[in-house]
């Protein structure tokens, strides 16, 4: 009978081991274990002041391990889509610059300002999205109103009530054709006597 009671016991207090072991992470289990080992308690109630405990060092330990083999990991999955990520900014920077007119420009059949210089231009993946163009120029900001007026009327565009009246500093127009729109912005270029004209058409 005492031989029955005494494996009772044993019992339940495997099972309330196990209960508890189901409840523990890994890295508390594991320093549950490194302090059985150095027969030290889990929590100190009041360290030593400039001395660092074992089990903090070991904490820290895990984590900054745990971290930089996170980083290592996800760049290794992911290193392809960084690098395209790195390649499609490099492009976009470099089609951003001036020189020749976006594509989708030239496909739209838009004027090409021939007294300008190109500076920056900009296209998203199609006309829905847009396309930009900045030209810098001598011409007298109602020269270049003039061509854009002459041009756009020629391939059915109208002009739109100005949101920004002709003036010495700045102009505004915006010209529709059905759902096409182009809009159309002249700023003096300070301390010069050049204008930036710059022009965003989307569909």
């Amino acid at each position: 009978m005492q031989f029955k009671h005494a494996w009772l016991a044993l019992d339940l207090k495997l099972r309330a081991l196990a209960s508890r072991l189901v409840r523990i992470s890994p890295h508390t289990w594991i320093i549950m274990v490194y302090c059985q080992h150095i027969n030290k308690p889990l929590f100190m109630s009041a360290p030593r002041r400039g001395v660092l405990h074992p089990v903090i060092l070991l904490i820290v330990g895990i984590f900054l391990v745990g971290g930089a083999f996170a980083a290592m990991n996800y760049i290794n999955n992911n290193q392809t889509e960084l690098e395209t990520l790195v390649e499609e900014s490099e492009q976009e920077y470099e089609a951003s610059i001036g020189g020749e007119y976006p594509d989708l420009y030239l496909e739209a059949g838009l004027p090409e300002y021939p007294n300008g210089t190109i500076v920056k231009k900009r296209e998203g993946r199609d006309l829905s999205d847009g396309v930009q163009v900045t030209w810098e120029t001598d011409d007298s900001m109602a020269a270049a109103k003039g061509f854009f007026d002459t041009e756009l009327g020629n391939i059915g565009f109208a002009s739109q009530p100005n949101a920004l009246p002709l003036n010495d500093y700045a102009y505004l127009g915006v010209y529709n054709n059905g759902s096409k729109r182009f809009s159309l912005q002249i700023t003096l270029i300070e301390n010069t006597t050049s204008y930036k004209v710059h022009v965003v058409y989307s569909e």
